[in-house]
């Protein structure tokens, strides 16, 4: 699916699946009491014993997502793409659409849809499943320093320390901080003051890691959740590159 530029798109984890969720950042402004009703369109395979779908059918997926906005009038709100399922999250000013949405599940023969409606006029789904928080934002960060590292020659599948730096605007939020980050699997480096930040108490994290997309992404989200309890936030990570044997 093609995203706008008011779109997001970002890596995650579903559960025990991995997913790649994209999500209408523009709608944060949209005014929600207007909309209080969300919407799941599910689209699986029709063969049980799939365990994916084929890019057949998830392009038919968006066949499904046309005839739905057709037939009644929603907001389009975000996707969740796994390899079993394309999940479509939207947003209803009316309850009573199950009829048509009805309609449209059971004329269609190359996919299974299914949907349900929820009450949801805080747009909590919105919010709490596809709306990015820091974590979130982190991953596609990563995505780009991966890439430049890459680019320069590194071999991602080199195991290497990783030096994730994470600060908090007072010391004793800091220190708090530091024994949670070694519970939670992390080294602690070196502290350091930065005068130019907002939150100028810092302390750099390490871990032993490939850079793989995935290794790094729970890396990361790891660091910010324990940071996130004492109102810090993960500036940077860096490595030293690790080049490709010959």
């Amino acid at each position: 699916m093609k995203a706008a530029d008011n779109w997001f798109t970002y890596d995650w984890q579903m559960g025990s699946e991995d997913a790649v969720l994209s999500v209408d950042m523009s709608l944060d402004k949209e005014n929600k009491s207007l909309y209080p009703y969300c919407v799941k369109i599910k689209c699986e395979s029709r063969d049980m014993n799939s365990e994916f779908l084929t890019p057949s059918e998830r392009r038919h997926c968006e066949k499904v997502l046309k005839n739905a906005l057709k037939a009644v009038e929603l907001l389009f709100a975000g996707v969740e793409e796994t390899d079993m399922r394309t999940v479509y999250y939207l947003y209803s000013a009316e309850n009573d659409i199950e009829q048509e949405l009805e309609k449209i599940s059971r004329k269609e023969r190359k996919v299974l849809m299914t949907y349900e409606i929820y009450d949801d006029e805080q747009w909590s789904i919105y919010y709490d499943v596809l709306y990015p928080d820091e974590a979130k934002k982190q991953t596609e960060e990563n995505r780009n320093m991966i890439a430049l590292l890459k680019k320069n020659g590194d071999c991602l599948i080199a195991p290497r320390r990783l030096n994730v730096l994470v600060a908090f605007s007072n010391e004793l939020n800091l220190l708090s901080f530091e024994s949670v980050a070694k519970s939670a699997g992390f080294a602690i480096g070196d502290r350091s003051f930065l005068n130019e930040y907002e939150k100028p108490y810092a302390v750099m994290l390490h871990r032993m890691s490939t850079i793989e997309k995935k290794a790094v992404d729970n890396i990361t989200t790891r660091a910010v959740r324990c940071a996130e309890k004492f109102g810090g936030s993960l500036l940077y990570w860096d490595c030293a590159i690790v080049g490709r044997r010959r």
